[in-house]
């Protein structure tokens, strides 16, 4: 034969899956051969029709290599093609690509692929752009990628690659962000830090600053976009070190560098600390920490006096702001370093005594924070020496005296010596004046040249106060008066000084005190008491004007009345000139919500900044204040598009100057932009919302993908949309939208795609029951790249473009699901493989794929004249079946009809016996109809039809012992199948009553009609009839009857001797009697004997009706010969009688009563001893006589015939079983299923020992495999058992044991205990229903494929629960119910499949259970039943069956209690009142005797005997 041509393979995309198509061989082809090959080794072979031209292979393994060979057959010759393909490789399990803590690498792994694969193939991309791949072996799962971007998020690739094809998986992964360059402390006053760095390479999301104090966080952290590079943190403690850190994001990951600084004066760190602290910290990634060593604040507001004193000193301070760790406090004079004392950071004031009179001395308070200082100084003086005058006037002496006036310079206050001499008397004088006029109590005066100062009590104290309250302490010796020896000028009033707005000035002015003046001396001296101006002035002036002074520092004004050339006291006062306002303030940055501003620090000094933040309305917005170092400042949250103003304040003191600038933010952009087709091809709509803000007006621009301006509009600030018309269909354009706020502007963008036109002439090609071609025109003036091909329902199909370009108008769909209705739709798609794909209108049009071949059709003849067809439903979605039945020989249609979708069995009736039938069935979908599945089937062969004609008396020829007569084929009609054999039946009889001869097979053989009288007809040996071989269908057969003829057997008394002895039927043909009347008859087979020349148990046959009476002749010789034959007849006739009688005894009471024996044609050994019985058929009335002689001598036959059947089949092969895979399926070692019964079960995959189970084929009176037994499943073997159920279409299950029996497992508990689904590999089988009554339980399964969930199948399990295993029921009638009740729930189900028997083993139950089946059926279709025949049939099939002699006598008390009940049944006269017989198991001698106890009738009985009859 040709071979195939264009093979075709494909895997469909699937892992597990290869499809094979080829066109058809030329010439005639019988079917085709298809092979699966993995290498050497075959997997699969698939015989497929010569109509069908593809078949599929599934449960394969990914990735590998198959070679397909698909062989032409044709009679016995073959020719083939070989294709090589793979499935398609399995993708990898769980990628992972992980930074591996660094910025630039990726390191990718991932579980290996299952299956056969060459090697894996790495990419990795971003933004779809490809930037490396690698090539890994098989044997590694992982690989490192280098030379990335830092913090970019990455897409990996795993591609799976076999052959050429390839199975790919995507992950993402990210490198380790970069962390920023160049962390700097770029300034630190003592309250702010700035920090700046250089922005990290890569991708950054956004930065966040955390301030950090002994690792504690100080504020939340601080978020800055990628574009921030710099951060000032303010509001900070003074002389306190902070760490900053600044962490790079990019998605989750970060890296941090960080920076430690301390707040005040910055100073440079030595070049060797600095090394030191990068050494340290090298490791840390990213992080670099530089030391800025700075000094705490200084102390304020140093107030130093001395109270009076000429020897002592208190000074005072106001701490500055942060922290210290203590004070020291330094006094110095004329440059040396007169005492340092240290002072706790909590004591604030210290007094040095000891000091000279009237010095002045400089005070330093030095602040001290670990190694760093900060110094403030200040000037003091302590207490005069004064020159005085001492008068002494006494109130009672006359006012008009005076004293002499004595002068004496006091070297200290409390007046301890005098140094100088009186004018008129000496010291001495002095002292005794003093105290001559000194009166405790008395009233003086002290006066000024007569003019009173002040009165006073001298108090016992000896304390003397003079007009100032100064207390002076006075020895008892040196008690006087004091009083100042010229008069002290008054002090100024009212003195201030005024700054009048000015930076440079300060204008000093006041009030003149009381009395003369000559004039007026000014100091200005600055904050640190150094003299900075003097000026003197006339004592008319009241105002003077300081001029080049610093802006915004701060000076003591110090004033003195001059008169006489004596000072008054100093009258002070305080200034501040204005501050300078700052230089060059400017906008250094502004975007939609902030505002940035810079300036120059201003000239002179001042404390800090002010900026105010005003809106149009001069509502203040926000302020802040910054330090002396501050030179920039941002707004947040700002209003976009709005104009502000900025006031920037100086700060000095309590003076402030400013200066302005106005600044507007940054329009906001529109949010929601959106270009929107909206289904059109030729017009693009813009829309979007306004942002919070300011706007005045918009402009709309449209480009094109080449960057060229395809249109622009102008539009109030109250737009929100507008559409752009007469564009190109399927164009990606480029939309704008500047948003205008004074002359500042913003841009949003968007892109925006026309619906493309759609495909026109949309038609389909070629279609299958799995794929399907599309074709189409594409549109035109349209930009496209693809088209979209939409099914639903959304089976998952592969599409597959045969011209390779997407733009082509051609597609096949594959994976389709057979039969299926699929509405198609396409579409044209511009920007395919982009994020903004625009589609067309779709194009609709519906089909249905054609449904798939039914699988596994399997046709047998049901009888004669019908044909039982099931099949497995196809996996399509269909909607009938169509069943044909053709006769092969004439190609006629004898049969077609449709039936629904449920039924997978059917029955064909009234066809014409032993005829060879085509049976084909369609797959119907709608209008599609699947390729026809065919099967060659025989009808039975049945009895030949009655035929009209008969023996003729008046053409036969009669002699005294033969007839003779012709007969052709043509008598029988060949139309129930060709006649085989034929025999004559002869029938001693004179009647002429019109009638066939006793209808039963085999009759006596003639020598049983000569040596009984009672039988009266018999047979001849059967002869072949030829009647098929021959094209005359006259063949005449000549019969001499009584002549020995040999093909009617011989002649009898030849085979008396030689044949009687081995006890078997021995047809001959014998003489007639003479002047007797016989009738005649012909009987022809259709079935007698198979291929091995036995006996069929049931042959079919037809009789002619016998003939009229014919005669045979006389004896020549009448009277004394006669009478002589008859004497000798009688002598003969009591010698037989003796002989039978001696033979009687000898067999021990053989009956006589048996008018036939039916015998075997099996050869069966000799019994030994003197016990004869012929194994063979039994009659009904003569079974229980049988039974006794098989009882009697303690069942001696019956254990006989039982041990006669110990060895039959047992020398067939059961390598299946032995195998070292299988063995452990085997519940028992001794119980092994025949190679040539077993049941196989469907291949697993390339398992070639999974088709194994310990269950065979037994026959039934019906069926050759008409029950399955097998053993109690397994904990391992209840998945396959499920599996035989399904695969064997069986509907009824029957369970003779308990799953437990005496503590022993005897079967696994292999069903549903609930009404739970449970899965069974993959069967899905739930319960439905359980009946349990006392003797059994029935239970109802619905089993499913989980492939085919929608259909299912019932199955009943009949479980009977009280049969002791080894042993048998107690009583028969329990039994007997049971298995006609399973035999009536079989008979309701005929199209079904085997019925599963089982018990522990799956022999010795299951085989009594199925043999006792197989004899009630005889007993209600026949009049004799064969025991041994059934269990010997059953053996043959499967060992051990019927496992004991109990069991196997078991079987033939059952008989007998039916027949009783039968016979009793027929003797009453009423019906309701039938025997109740309770059988009782009595063991003895190891062996079962049955003690029959008949009860008296009861209504209970009588139910019970009607359920089992």
């Amino acid at each position: 034969p040709a071979t195939v041509r264009d093979v075709t393979v494909s895997n469909n995309g699937r892992m597990d899956f290869l499809s094979v198509s080829w066109r058809a061989a030329e010439g005639d082809v019988d079917s085709y051969s298809v092979t699966l090959r993995d290498q050497e080794r075959t997997i699969h072979t698939l015989t497929v029709s010569k109509f069908s031209t593809e078949c599929v292979f599934k449960s394969l393994v990914s990735g590998r290599l198959y070679n397909i060979s698909i062989s032409t057959c044709s009679g016995e010759y073959e020719n083939y093609t070989v294709v090589q393909e793979r499935t398609q490789p399995s993708t990898v399990l769980n990628p992972t690509a992980t930074h591996m803590a660094r910025d630039d690498h990726l390191k990718v792994y991932w579980w290996h692929a299952a299956g056969d694969f060459d090697y894996y193939h790495v990419s990795i991309k971003h933004n779809n752009i490809f930037h490396q791949n690698k090539t890994v072996p098989k044997t590694q799962n992982e690989c490192v990628f280098s030379g990335l971007v830092p913090g970019r998020l990455y897409t990996v690739i795993v591609s799976t690659w076999s052959g050429k094809y390839e199975s790919s998986v995507s992950t993402h992964g990210r490198t380790l962000p970069a962390g920023v360059w160049n962390l700097t402390l770029a300034d630190s006053g003592t309250e702010d830090l700035l920090v700046t760095w250089v922005s990290a390479p890569g991708d950054v999301d956004h930065y966040e600053v955390q301030l950090l104090f002994n690792d504690m966080k100080v504020f939340p952290p601080i978020t800055l976009t990628s574009s921030t590079n710099r951060y000032m943190l303010s509001s900070l403690t003074p002389g306190r070190l902070y760490k900053i850190v600044v962490s790079t994001f990019s998605g989750p990951n970060l890296s941090v560098q960080f920076i430690k600084g301390r707040t005040g004066t910055s100073h440079c760190c030595t070049l060797k600390n600095f090394f030191f602290t990068v050494v340290i910290l090298q490791s840390l990634k990213g992080c670099a920490i530089f030391k800025y060593i700075s000094v705490p604040s200084k102390v304020k507001n140093i107030h130093i006096s001395n109270a009076g004193q000429s020897s002592s000193l208190r000074v005072n301070w106001t701490p500055g702001q942060g922290d210290v760790d203590r004070y020291a406090v330094s006094l110095s004079q004329m440059s040396s370093q007169a005492e340092e004392k240290s002072v706790p950071k909590h004591v604030n004031e210290i007094i040095f005594q000891g000091l000279l009179p009237g010095q002045q001395y400089m005070i330093t308070v030095t602040s001290i924070s670990g190694s760093l200082i900060n110094n403030s100084t200040a000037t003091g003086r302590t207490g005069k020496v004064t020159l005085i005058l001492i008068t002494i006037m006494s109130m009672n002496a006359d006012p008009n005296a005076s004293f002499s006036l004595s002068t004496w310079i006091l070297k200290s206050p409390t007046i301890k010596s005098l140094s100088a001499a009186s004018t008129n008397s000496d010291i001495k004088s002095a002292h005794s004046l003093i105290k001559s006029v000194w009166c405790p109590g008395g009233l003086y005066t002290v006066a000024n040249q007569g003019n009173l100062i002040s009165q006073f009590m001298i108090p016992l104290s000896l304390n003397i106060y003079i007009s100032k309250f100064r207390q002076i302490n006075i020895t008892q010796s040196s008690v006087a008066l004091l009083l100042i020896s010229s008069a002290v000028p008054s002090s100024v009033t009212a003195l201030q000084v005024e700054n009048q707005h000015s930076t440079s000035c300060l204008l000093v002015s006041w009030q003149a005190g009381q009395g003369v003046y000559d004039s007026y001396r000014l100091q200005l001296l600055d904050d640190r008491g150094t003299l900075v101006s003097n000026s003197s002035q006339t004592a008319e002036a009241s105002q003077h004007d300081f001029r080049q002074l610093t802006p915004g520092k701060k000076y003591r004004v110090v004033m003195q009345t001059i008169s006489g050339g004596i000072s008054s006291e100093d009258v002070m006062t305080e200034g501040r000139t204005s501050p300078a306002t700052v230089n060059n303030l400017s906008i250094i940055s502004n975007t939609t919500t902030s505002l940035s501003f810079n300036w120059d620090l201003p000239d002179g000094e001042f404390d800090g900044f002010d900026v105010f933040l005003y809106a149009r309305d001069k509502s203040l917005h926000d302020q802040k204040t910054g330090m002396v170092n501050m030179q920039d400042c941002s707004f947040q949250n700002l209003q976009p598009g709005t104009l502000y103003k900025v006031v920037v304040l100086t700060r000095s003191g309590d003076q402030t100057n400013d200066t302005s600038i106005w600044a507007r933010t940054v329009p906001a952009a529109v949010t929601f932009l959106r270009a929107d087709s909206r289904t059109s091809s030729e017009s693009l709509w813009l829309s979007w919302e306004q942002d919070r803000g300011e706007v005045s007006s918009y402009t709309l621009l449209i480009y094109n993908p080449d960057g060229t301006q395809q249109a622009e509009q102008s539009l109030g600030p109250e737009s929100r949309s507008y559409t752009f018309q007469r564009l190109v269909s399927g164009r990606l354009y480029q939309a704008v939208v500047l948003t205008h706020s004074g002359d500042l502007t913003n841009m949003a963008n968007t892109t925006g795609r026309t619906d493309p036109r759609p495909p026109v002439s949309f038609s389909f090609g070629e279609i299958t029951n799995t794929s399907l071609e599309i074709t189409w025109s594409s549109p035109e003036n349209t930009d496209y790249d693809d088209f979209d091909l939409q099914w639903s329902p959304r089976d998952h199909l592969s599409v597959f473009n045969p011209y390779h370009s997407p733009r082509s108008g051609n597609r096949i769909l594959k994976g389709m699901y057979p039969g299926r209705q699929y509405n198609i739709s396409l579409r044209t798609v511009s920007g395919a493989g982009t994020n903004n794909p625009t589609y067309s209108s779709q194009v609709h049009r519906s089909i249905r794929t054609k449904p798939e071949r039914v699988q596994s059709l399997h046709c047998r003849p049901q009888n004669s004249t019908a044909i039982s067809c099931f099949w497995s439903p196809p996996e399509a979605d269909f909607d009938s079946y169509t069943i044909e039945c053709l006769r092969k020989d004439s190609q006629r249609m004898v049969y077609s009809q449709r039936t629904v979708k449920e039924n997978t069995v059917y029955l064909i009736k009234d066809l014409e016996p032993h005829k060879q039938y085509i049976v084909s069935v369609k797959v119907i979908s709608d209008s599609m109809t699947s390729e026809a599945v065919m099967e060659n089937v025989v009808t039975m062969i049945d009895r030949p039809p009655l035929p009209s004609i008969r023996i003729d008396e008046n053409t036969v020829k009669v002699t005294k012992s033969t007839i003779f007569f012709q007969f052709n084929c043509s008598w029988f009609s060949d139309i129930n199948g060709a006649v085989k054999h034929f025999t004559i039946i002869i029938t001693e009889s004179a009647d002429s009553e019109n009638q066939q001869p006793y209808q039963h097979h085999p009759l006596p053989s003639y020598l049983d009609y000569r040596s009984n009288s009672s039988v009266k007809a018999y047979q001849t040996s059967y002869f072949l009839s030829h009647c098929d071989e021959s094209q005359n269908t006259v063949q005449e057969f000549e019969i001499h009857l009584g002549s020995g003829m040999e093909r009617l057997g011989g002649r009898c008394d030849q085979k008396t001797s030689t044949d009687a002895s081995q006890h078997q039927a021995i047809f001959c043909d014998g003489q007639l009697k003479p002047k007797t009347a016989y009738r005649l008859s012909v009987r022809a087979f259709t079935k007698l004997f198979d291929e091995k020349h036995q006996e069929f148990l049931s042959p079919l046959y037809t009789d002619t009706y016998l003939s009229k009476p014919i005669m045979t002749d006389a004896e020549p010789l009448s009277g004394v010969i006669e009478g002589v034959s008859a004497g000798l007849f009688l002598i003969a006739t009591m010698v037989g009688l003796i002989v039978l009688l001696i033979c009687r005894r000898k067999v021990h009471k053989m009956s006589a009563q048996e008018p036939v024996v039916r015998m075997s044609l099996r050869r069966e050994r000799q019994p030994s001893g003197t016990h004869v019985i012929v194994r063979g058929p039994i009659s009904i009335t003569n079974f229980e006589s049988h039974l006794a002689k098989l009882r009697a001598d303690s069942n001696y036959l019956l254990s006989e015939e039982y041990e006669d059947l110990k060895d039959v089949g047992r020398n067939q092969l059961q390598d299946a079983a032995l195998l070292p895979e299988n063995r452990g399926k085997n519940r028992y070692n001794n119980i092994l299923p025949y190679d040539s019964t077993r049941v196989k079960l469907s291949y697993v995959d390339d398992d070639s020992c999974s088709d194994y189970i310990n269950a065979s084929y037994i026959p039934g009176n019906n069926f050759r495999r008409e029950y399955i037994a097998t053993q109690g499943p397994l904990p391992g073997t209840k998945d396959d058992f499920w599996k035989m159920v399904w695969e064997q279409n069986v509907h009824n299950i029957v369970m003779v044991t308990q799953c437990v029996e005496k503590g022993r497992v005897k079967c696994d508990h292999y069903w549903p205990f609930d009404q739970e689904s449970l899965y069974y590999g993959d069967l899905v089988v739930q319960m439905q229903s359980e009946s349990v009554l006392p003797e059994w339980t029935i239970r109802e399964f619905k089993i499913c494929n989980e492939e085919q969930l929608s259909y299912s199948r019932v199955v009943r399990q009949f479980h009977y629960t009280v049969w002791p295993d080894h042993g048998v029921p107690e009583i028969t009638q329990s039994l007997i119910q049971f298995v006609r009740t399973v035999r009536d729930y079989i008979n309701r189900t005929p199209f079904s499949g085997a019925t599963v028997v089982h018990c522990s083993a799956g022999v010795g139950r299951t085989g009594t259970f199925i043999a006792l089946d197989r004899v009630l059926q005889q007993l209600d279709t026949r009049d004799a039943v064969d025991i041994y025949s059934v269990v010997f049939d059953l053996r043959l099939h499967r060992t051990h069956m019927v496992q004991t002699e109990c069991q196997y006598s078991y079987l033939y008390q059952c008989v007998r209690d039916v027949l009783r009940a039968r016979k009793l049944r027929s003797e009453q006269e009423n019906l309701l009142y039938p025997i109740y017989e309770n059988v009782h198991p009595d063991y003895h001698r190891g062996e079962c005797a049955v003690n029959v106890c008949v009860m008296s009738m009861s209504v209970q009985s009588c139910q019970i005997y009607l359920k089992y009859n």
